[in-house]
């Protein structure tokens, strides 16, 4: 833990120039952003307070988290700021347990950016990249980030504690059902969408500072 908060304070110190921040994390950074914000923030509320969101993506945010860190809270809404927003991705049934889920996550919508289980489908998805054997996002004619559409559906699990993704062939992706280095990918311009939206909201809720 501390290599991540002198490196986040490396960053404010000669970086961040008293702006407000997004944090962006995935799996094990995601590991390390949960430690960020339960013990960092809660030490440092100023710094806290210009925190526009915490993407916690790809590990899981549980009740016994938030309850331990009444500071923090989770997203219930597209535009909340200061929130910590979080899912995990996984076909209808998984062949193997999942190493990152435990019970009891809270899990918020990445296309309708709810925390309720109403389906939201592959249409109202903004668009998916595709990834390359590397790992990298495949592009389009004109370098830019290829938008996928109609791939990936999204529905809350609450007592998984996932989203689930249906309209995706499990062969394609990951034969056990877990889609985890999928989580940005399925549902990467709603990401993109809606950090633009958080910011905005931050900077109208804080325009006199």
């Amino acid at each position: 833990g501390t290599d991540v908060t002198a490196a986040f304070e490396y960053y404010l110190q000669h970086f961040n120039n008293g702006r407000p921040f997004i944090l962006v994390g995935h799996s094990q950074g995601s590991a390390v952003l949960k430690y960020l914000l339960s013990d960092y923030m809660k030490a440092q509320p100023d710094v806290y307070k210009r925190m526009i969101a915490a993407y916690v993506v790809g590990q899981s945010i549980t009740p016994q988290y938030l309850a331990q860190n009444p500071h923090l809270k989770f997203a219930t809404g597209s535009i909340d700021t200061g929130v910590i927003i979080s899912w995990n991705t996984e076909a209808p049934s998984i062949a193997v347990t999942n190493p990152v889920t435990e019970p009891g996550g809270i899990a918020i919508n990445p296309i309708t950016w709810t925390t309720g289980e109403a389906l939201a489908t592959a249409v109202q998805n903004r668009g998916s990249i595709q990834l390359n054997v590397a790992r990298t996002p495949v592009l389009d004619e004109y370098g830019e980030i290829m938008r996928v559409t109609g791939l990936a559906d999204a529905r809350v699990d609450k007592a998984r504690g996932v989203v689930i993704c249906s309209t995706v062939n499990p062969v394609d992706y990951n034969l056990a059902g877990i889609y985890h280095i999928f989580d940005y990918a399925f549902y990467f311009f709603n990401v993109r969408q809606n950090a633009a939206g958080r910011i905005q909201q931050y900077f109208a809720d804080n325009h006199g500072n």
